[in-house]
C-alpha cells in the first residue's frame, strides 16, 4: 500500500468518529437492529468502498472478478493500511479512514502527474521542433538531432500512407442506386474522425495501391467462403490448393446462379467485419501517433517538405499544450473529478505506482460516477498520447532512447459530449486519445481487433483468419502466408490457359506486343525468391533462352530478340498452367526475368508417384512449346534461315532452384534434340568442372609465369591460390573471333600445316593466342598461348558454375529526369569479382559433390552481392558528404551496378571537381567510371549520352595500360578516377575528362602527357564500335579539355 498513499497522511488525516460498538449501547430495546442497520448504512457511506467486478483501466485488470465481492473499508493499524469487510466490527479499527479523505488525495496526485506529463511532453515537443529549425537554417545537428530527424522521416513514409490506406478503406463509400458504375471498395476524398486537420486526397498511385489491396481482399474472402462449403456444396470444385469456383454450366439454372447470392452476401458480410476492425485499427494509429493526424502529407513528399509539416503542426501542439497546462493549474477542487474520466490519463498514473485494489476501486467509483453525470464542468485537457507513446512512436523511439521521454504508452482524456472544440485542444495537444474522443461523439466502444494496417498489403493479424488451409504456409514455409496480394497475383496468373486472341503476324507486330511484355510482376517474382532461398518446394523447373547472346549478334536487333524470348516464355507458362489443371493439389510459385521462366512445384514432400508423373507430363509440355514457338517464328521476317528456334530455349528439372537452373545451363552442352534436363544427368559434368578448377588452382605455383608477374593471389583461408582480379577482368574482354576471322584462321592452319581445324579448335587457338598478348603486354607477364588455353578453360568453368541472379525486379538507374544535368556511376569489375567468388567457393569445399558445388557457389553469390550493395552504398555516401556540404539537393538511385545522381540545381565545374576529387582520395580510386552529362540534353538521350562516355573511360583505359614505353602500370591507372564531360548533342561534340589522381601513385608530367594524347584515339574508337551497332548512324564525338585535379 505505500505505493499508492503515504501511510502518515492517511494515518493522521482522520476524521473524529464514533464507532458502531459506541453507539449500540444507547439502543437497547426493539428497535436496536433497525438502528443499527441505518448506522452501518450511515458508516458505509463515510468509510465503504465498492469491491468491482471489472476495471476500465488497464493498470486494473489484475484485479478483475469472476464473482461479486462485498464492500469494505480501510483503517489503519500501527502504520499499516488494513482491507476489512466487517463494517460491524469497526469498534476493533483503532483508525478508519474516510473513503473522502482517500478519494481527494488521489485526486491530488492525479492532478500532479497530469501536469508533470505535460511538462515532459512540452520538453519533447520542444525538442523536435529545435532539431528541424538547425536542420533548415542549414547548421550541423548534434548527435540527438542526427539520431531523431531521420526516424522522423521514416515515421512519416511508413506510418502516415499506412493510416491513409487505413482511412480509406475503414467506411464504406456511398452508392448511388441509378448508378451504372460499379462503387469502389475504398474512398478516395478521406478525411480524419477525430478534430484534427484536412488531408490531402488519395494519389493516383495511392489508389492503384489500394484498389490491388481490395481486390486481394475480396478474392481472399471468396475463397474463405469456397473452402467453407466445397465438402457440402457439389457445385463448387477446386482448381489449386488456394483457390476455388462455382462449376462450369450452360444451363439457366447454373451453379453460379444458384450460389452466387450467398456468396455475395458471405463477402459482403465479412467486409463490414474488416471495415470495423480497420476502423478501430485507425484509432489505435492516431492515438499511439497523433502527430499523423496533424499533417498534411501523403508521405510520398520530400524530405523538406516534410520536415516543414512536422515544425508547423509541432508548433500548434506546443500552444495547444501550454492552454492544457494553464487549465490544470487553474482547476478547482470541485473540477478535479474530470480527471478521473480520462480512461488513458488515470492508467498511466496507476501503472507508474503500480496500483493496489484499493486505488483500483477507488479510481473506478469516480469513473463510473463521472460518466453517469457526464462532465460536470466546462472542462477539456490536453496532453494525452504525446505524453510517452506519442512522441515516442512518432520518433521511433529516438525521443525516449535519448533521455527526454517515457514509455511508450497511450495516455489521454475523454472529452464531454458535444464539446467538440474543447475536445480538439485536447487532442491537438496530446493528452486525450482519438478512440474517445469519437466514443463521445458517437457514443461508441471500439476494441482493437487487428493487427496494424500498412498499405504494402498486410491487411490481417495473427489473429484473424482468412482462407484458413489455403493462406497457411508462406513461401519460406516459416510463418502464415498472408500476402493476400501475392496469392491473388498468384492464382490470376495460373488461370491464364491462352495467349492473346490475336498472336503477333510479323516481326514488327511481335515487337510491338511483347517486347514491353511483363510475364511476371514483382510481387510473384519475391514470392518465387523466398522459396528458391529456403528449398521449400518439391520440384523446380527452369526454362531460359540459352542462345541470347548470339541472337542479339546474328540477328542485330535486341528489341526483337526481346519479344522472341518473351513469347516463348508466354507459349509455355500457358502450357503449364494449363497443364496445372490436372493437379489441383499441387501449388506453385513463379518467376521471370530478360531470359527465363522458373517455377517452383510444392508441397516439398510431394508423393514420388506424383513427381514422377509430373515431370513427364512436364518434359512433354516444354516440347509442345518448343514446337508451337519454332511454327510461329521460323517463316517470320528477321529470323534467319539457318537458324533453329526449337532449339533456343533449353530446360532443367532439379530438386532446388539451383539444380534447376545448372540444369538448363547445362543442357547447351548435351548433343540432342531439346528436352528437358535433370539435375541426376549434368553432375558428373558439374563435378568434372570443379575438379578442373581445383587441379588449376594448384598448378598457380611460384614457377607459374603469371606468379611470376605477380598475378595471382591466395584464396583466404585455403591454402590454395587463384589468379589476380585483373586477370579476370582482361578475360572477360578478350572477343571472340568473328566468323570471317576463323575462316581466315582456318585456311592459314591449313595451308601452313595440313592439319584440318574445326570452328570449336580455331576459335580456341585464337582466343588462347589474344589472351597472351593482351597480358604480357599489360602486364609484362610471359604467358604462352598453351598457358592461356588452360587459363581460359578455367576462367570458362568457373563462369559456367556462376550461380543464376535472382532478381525481384529489374530497376533502371537512369537519367531520363536529368533536366539541369547528371552524373552516372558504372561500377568496374563486376562480372570479374562474380568469377572469381566461385573459384574461393570451389576451394572452401570439401568432397565437391555437385550438390556441395551449388549450395557453396550460392553463398558465394550471397556473399559478393553484399560486396556489391557496400560498393554501391559508399557511392550513396560519397555524393552526399560533397553535396550535402554545398547545399545540393539530389536523388541517387542504383540498379544492378550502376548508380546516377541527380540534382536539383546545376553542378558548377567546382562542384563536379568536388565529386571527382571525393572519389580519388578513396582507397580504390577506380572503383567507379564517371560520367557527366550537361544540362539541355533531351531526355531520350541522357543516359545513353553517359554510356558514351563510360566507353570512352574504358577504351582509354585500355589504351593506356602495360609495360614498357608509351604505357602507364596497371597500379598506376588503377589509382585515378577518370570522369567524362559530355557535351550537349549526343553523336557530337567534345568528350572531356576531369582526372583525379590518388594520394599514393601521382602520375608524372611525360605519363599525364601519354594519357592526354590517347584521348583523341580511344574517342575515335569508340565512334567506330558505335556506328558499327548501329550502322545508320554517325558518330563524330572529339577531345575535348583534360582537367587534372592534383
Amino acid at each position: 500500500m505505500n505505493k499508492i498513499l503515504s501511510h502518515l497522511l492517511l494515518c493522521m488525516v482522520l476524521l473524529p468518529f464514533t464507532t458502531i460498538a459506541e453507539t449500540a449501547e444507547q439502543f437497547k430495546g426493539g428497535s436496536y437492529n433497525r438502528k443499527r442497520n441505518r448506522e452501518i448504512r450511515k458508516v458505509k457511506n463515510i468509510y465503504g468502498l465498492e469491491s468491482h467486478e471489472e476495471y476500465d483501466f488497464g493498470a486494473c485488470q489484475k484485479y478483475k472478478k469472476e464473482d461479486e465481492k462485498p464492500d469494505y473499508f480501510i483503517s489503519c493499524v500501527e502504520g499499516e493500511l488494513i482491507y476489512d469487510d466487517s463494517f460491524d466490527k469497526l469498534t476493533s479499527a483503532t483508525m478508519a479512514i474516510e473513503s473522502k479523505v482517500y478519494k481527494d488525495n488521489l485526486l491530488n496526485e492525479l492532478k500532479d502527474h497530469s501536469i508533470k506529463e505535460l511538462d515532459k511532453n512540452i520538453t519533447n515537443l520542444d525538442m523536435i521542433k529545435t532539431c528541424i529549425e538547425i536542420k533548415t537554417s542549414g547548421l550541423t545537428p548534434g548527435q540527438k538531432c542526427k539520431e531523431l530527424l531521420p526516424s522522423i522521416l521514416n515515421v512519416v513514409k511508413v506510418q502516415l500512407p499506412q493510416l491513409r490506406a487505413t482511412m480509406s478503406l475503414m467506411n464504406k463509400p456511398r452508392s448511388f442506386q441509378r448508378s451504372r458504375v460499379k462503387p469502389k471498395d475504398y474512398q478516395v476524398q478521406i478525411k480524419h474522425e477525430v478534430p484534427t486537420t484536412k488531408v490531402p486526397y488519395l494519389t493516383k498511385k495511392e489508389q492503384a495501391k489500394i484498389k490491388e489491396e481490395t481486390e486481394a481482399i475480396r478474392f481472399g474472402l471468396q475463397q474463405d467462403w469456397y473452402e467453407e462449403n466445397s465438402k457440402k456444396n457439389g457445385c463448387i470444385e477446386q482448381l489449386s490448393p488456394r483457390s476455388y469456383r462455382f462449376k462450369p454450366s450452360k444451363t439457366q439454372y447454373s451453379c453460379a446462379s444458384v450460389n452466387q447470392a450467398k456468396l455475395d452476401s458471405s463477402v459482403k458480410s465479412n467486409m463490414g467485419k474488416l471495415r470495423s476492425k480497420l476502423k478501430e485499427n485507425y484509432f489505435k494509429l492516431i492515438s499511439t501517433n497523433p502527430i499523423l493526424a496533424h499533417l498534411n502529407l501523403t508521405g510520398e513528399e520530400d524530405n523538406e517538405k516534410i520536415l516543414s509539416e512536422v515544425q508547423t503542426v509541432i508548433s500548434k501542439l506546443l500552444s495547444d499544450a501550454n492552454k492544457s497546462k494553464k487549465k490544470l493549474n487553474s482547476l478547482t477542487k470541485d473540477e478535479l473529478p474530470s480527471l478521473i474520466t480520462n480512461d488513458n490519463i488515470v492508467n498511466s498514473y496507476l501503472k507508474k505506482k503500480g496500483p493496489s485494489e484499493v486505488l483500483c476501486d477507488v479510481s473506478q467509483d469516480f469513473k463510473d460516477d463521472e460518466d453517469f453525470n457526464e462532465l460536470k464542468n466546462d472542462l477539456f485537457l490536453a496532453g494525452g498520447a504525446l505524453i510517452g507513446g506519442g512522441i515516442c512512436a512518432f520518433t521511433a523511439g529516438i525521443g525516449c532512447i535519448i533521455g527526454v521521454g517515457l514509455a511508450t504508452e497511450v495516455v489521454g482524456v475523454t472529452v464531454a459530449h458535444g464539446r467538440y472544440e474543447d475536445a480538439a485542444i485536447s487532442f491537438n495537444a496530446g493528452l486525450s486519445s482519438a478512440e474517445q474522443y469519437n466514443d463521445r461523439k458517437f457514443e461508441r466502444d471500439f476494441a482493437l481487433l487487428l493487427a496494424p494496417v500498412s498499405v504494402a498489403g498486410e491487411f490481417i493479424g495473427s489473429g484473424v483468419r482468412i482462407g484458413r488451409k489455403a493462406f497457411k504456409n508462406s513461401p519460406s514455409g516459416k510463418s502464415y502466408d498472408t500476402d493476400m496480394v501475392g496469392i491473388y497475383k498468384k492464382e490470376g496468373f495460373r488461370q491464364r490457359t491462352s495467349l492473346l486472341k490475336e498472336p503477333p503476324k510479323n516481326k514488327k507486330d511481335m515487337i510491338g506486343k511483347y517486347e514491353n511484355f511483363i510475364l511476371v510482376p514483382p510481387k510473384l517474382n519475391a514470392r518465387w525468391i523466398d522459396i528458391a532461398k529456403s528449398d521449400n518446394a518439391g520440384l523446380y523447373l527452369d526454362v531460359e533462352n540459352a542462345a541470347l547472346k548470339r541472337l542479339n549478334d546474328t540477328i542485330g536487333d535486341k528489341s526483337f530478340v526481346t519479344a522472341l524470348t518473351n513469347v516463348h516464355k508466354d507459349i509455355l507458362s500457358t502450357k503449364v498452367n494449363k497443364l496445372l489443371t490436372k493437379y489441383p493439389g499441387v501449388d506453385i510459385e513463379v518467376y521471370s526475368d530478360f531470359k527465363s521462366v522458373r517455377y517452383a512445384f510444392k508441397p516439398k514432400d510431394m508423393p514420388p508417384e506424383l513427381k514422377s508423373r509430373l515431370q513427364k507430363d512436364l518434359d512433354s509440355t516444354y516440347k509442345e512449346a518448343n514446337t508451337e514457338f519454332a511454327n510461329m517464328v521460323k517463316t517470320m521476317d528477321g529470323v534467319p534461315d539457318t537458324e533453329h528456334p526449337d532449339q533456343w530455349f533449353q530446360g532443367g528439372l532439379g530438386l532446388t532452384a539451383d539444380q534447376a537452373g545448372q540444369s538448363a545451363k547445362k543442357a547447351r552442352d548435351l548433343s540432342r534434340p531439346a528436352q528437358l534436363t535433370s539435375f541426376g544427368e549434368i553432375k558428373n559434368i558439374i563435378e568434372g568442372e570443379a575438379e578442373t578448377i581445383t587441379n588449376y588452382s594448384r598448378s598457380l605455383t611460384k614457377d607459374h609465369p603469371l606468379a611470376k608477374a605477380n598475378l595471382i593471389e591466395a584464396i583466404p583461408g585455403t591454402g590454395e591460390n587463384t589468379v589476380a582480379l585483373p586477370v579476370f577482368e582482361v578475360i572477360r574482354k578478350v572477343k571472340s573471333p568473328s566468323r570471317s576471322e576463323l575462316e581466315v584462321y582456318q585456311a592459314t592452319y591449313l595451308s601452313d600445316t595440313g592439319v584440318s581445324l574445326t570452328h570449336i579448335q580455331a576459335s580456341e587457338r585464337l582466343m588462347s593466342v589474344r589472351l597472351a598478348n593482351e597480358l604480357n603486354t599489360k602486364f609484362g607477364s610471359e604467358l604462352l598461348p598453351g598457358h592461356a588455353k588452360e587459363l581460359l578453360k578455367y576462367s570458362s568453368s568457373l563462369d559456367s558454375l556462376t550461380p543464376g541472379l535472382w532478381v525481384k525486379e529489374r530497376v533502371s538507374a537512369n537519367l531520363n529526369e536529368a533536366k539541369l544535368g547528371g552524373m552516372s556511376g558504372d561500377v568496374t569489375g563486376m562480372g570479374a569479382r562474380n568469377i572469381r567468388q566461385v573459384a574461393y567457393d570451389i576451394a572452401k569445399t570439401t568432397k565437391a559433390s555437385a550438390e556441395e558445388v551449388l549450395s557453396s557457389t550460392r553463398k558465394g553469390e550471397q556473399a559478393v552481392t553484399q560486396t556489391f550493395d557496400e560498393i554501391k552504398n559508399n557511392f550513396k555516401v560519397t555524393v552526399k558528404d560533397v553535396l550535402d556540404k554545398r547545399g545540393i539537393k539530389y536523388s541517387d538511385p542504383c540498379s544492378g551496378d550502376d548508380c546516377v545522381m541527380i540534382p536539383s540545381s546545376k553542378l558548377s565545374t567546382k562542384d563536379e571537381n568536388a565529386l571527382v576529387n571525393a572519389f580519388a582520395k578513396q582507397d580504390n580510386p577506380s572503383q567507379y567510371r564517371l560520367s557527366f552529362i550537361p544540362e539541355g540534353v533531351s531526355s531520350a538521350d541522357r543516359t545513353n549520352l553517359a554510356v558514351h562516355g563510360e566507353l570512352v573511360e574504358k577504351e582509354l583505359r585500355k589504351r593506356l595500360i602495360g609495360v614498357g614505353e608509351g604505357k602507364i602500370s596497371y597500379d598506376k591507372l588503377s589509382q585515378i578516377t577518370v570522369a567524362t564531360k559530355m557535351p550537349k548533342q549526343i553523336k557530337s561534340g567534345d568528350v572531356g575528362l576531369i582526372l583525379g589522381v590518388g594520394k599514393d601513385s601521382p602520375l608524372s608530367k611525360a605519363e599525364k602527357e601519354l594519357l592526354e594524347s590517347h584521348l583523341s584515339s580511344a574517342v575515335k574508337k569508340v565512334n567506330e564500335a558505335l556506328a558499327k551497332e548501329s550502322p545508320n548512324t554517325k558518330f563524330s564525338y572529339g577531345a575535348g579539355k583534360v582537367d587534372w585535379l592534383d
